[in-house]
């Protein structure tokens, strides 16, 4: 997550809040929140975005540690577009996997 200075159209500095939303989306909320609440206007690049994903309102990928994701935010896993990766913690799987709604999707099947 980066935050840095930067000049506005009129001149005036800012704060420019930028990174990864598959390290850092709740905590760039918070701290994006918490500047303004102090006075300190800050601009938060893909704020829609942020917001999709917190919301629940973007799809998220949840993968098992042996399985690559990296940053697939906008990309498509099995035919459905990821708004965010994120890697399955095997310490909270099962609550994770009883508190979800789960959605069918189709799987391609391996030819006989």
């Amino acid at each position: 997550m980066y935050l840095t200075p930067r000049p506005n159209e009129d001149g005036a500095w800012r704060l420019f809040m930028y990174g990864r939303f598959d390290l850092h989306a709740d905590d760039m909320a918070r701290m994006w929140r918490r500047l303004n609440e102090m006075g300190m206007p800050t601009y938060l690049h893909g704020a829609d975005d942020l917001a999709n994903i917190l919301l629940g309102e973007d799809w998220i990928l949840l993968a098992p540690r042996h399985e690559y994701v990296d940053y697939m935010s906008g990309t498509e896993k099995f035919g459905r577009k990821v708004g965010l990766a994120l890697y399955m913690d095997e310490e909270h799987e099962g609550l994770l996997v009883e508190a979800v709604e789960w959605m069918p999707i189709e799987l391609p099947r391996p030819r006989a």
